[in-house]
């Protein structure tokens, strides 16, 4: 009489493409998380431990332009109003660009780009490895 199997008697292998994948995928979102943890590492010791110095001025005029536009002989009615406006706008923009902290910008966008990396990394890392970790065990 033919014995029945037990299910432990079974043994279920999984095809080495599909552990290919998981050992990958872990490894993919490893490096991520790394990535990620170590740009928000940098971005916080450059904030608070290492602070860069801020720039004090915002480059000049060039002296051509300050001359064309006060010293604006020769040219027709039409382009002498072209150049008003053209520093009324450059002189409104300044006083745009002056309100703008670009350091902190620049630290919004560097924080934001780490913790996507470690929301993305750290899951698709947390998913796969304990299926290697089993993959091992066996």
């Amino acid at each position: 009489m033919p014995s029945k199997k037990s299910s432990s008697d079974k043994e279920t292998t999984t095809p080495m493409w599909i552990q290919l994948y998981f050992v990958l995928a872990s490894l993919v979102g490893l490096v991520i998380l790394i990535i990620g943890s170590s740009v928000g590492l940098n971005a916080l010791l450059s904030q608070y431990v290492f602070p860069l110095q801020p720039r004090t001025s915002a480059p000049p005029v060039p002296y051509v332009l300050q001359k064309t536009v006060s010293d604006a002989e020769g040219l027709t009615v039409e382009e002498q109003q072209l150049l008003d406006q053209w520093e009324q706008d450059y002189q409104r923009w300044l006083e745009e660009d002056s309100k703008i902290d670009y350091e902190l910008e620049n630290r919004k966008r560097t924080y934001a780009t780490a913790l996507a990396m470690i929301l993305v990394g750290g899951p698709v890392f947390l998913i796969h490895v304990p299926f290697v970790f089993r993959q091992i065990k066996k």
